[in-house]
C-alpha cells in the first residue's frame, strides 16, 4: 500500500503537464465538473424545495474535505 501525499487539487496548476499523469488531472477535472453540475442543479431545485437545495450544495462542498492525490497518481520524480 502506498502512503498518501497530501497535494491538493489547486497545486495541480504549478505543475507541468509532464509531471502530473493524465490520470490525476482526469480525476480532478471530473470532480469540478460534477460540483459545477450539483451547483446548478441545487439553484434551481432550491427555488421549489430550499432545504434539499442546501443538501445538495452541502454534499457537493463535502467532495472537497479530502482534496488529497495520491502519490501513485503523480508521476514526478521531482516531488519525491
Amino acid at each position: 500500500m502506498t502512503p498518501v501525499r497530501k497535494v491538493s487539487p489547486d497545486r495541480l496548476a504549478a505543475f507541468s503537464d509532464a509531471q502530473i499523469s493524465p490520470r490525476s488531472r482526469r480525476m480532478a477535472r471530473r470532480r469540478l465538473l460534477g460540483t459545477l453540475l450539483i451547483f446548478a442543479a441545487a439553484a434551481v431545485v432550491a427555488l421549489f424545495l430550499p432545504l434539499l437545495g442546501l443538501v445538495l450544495i452541502v454534499g457537493a462542498l463535502a467532495m472537497y474535505l479530502r482534496p488529497e492525490i495520491p502519490d501513485d497518481l503523480l508521476d514526478s520524480p521531482h516531488l519525491n
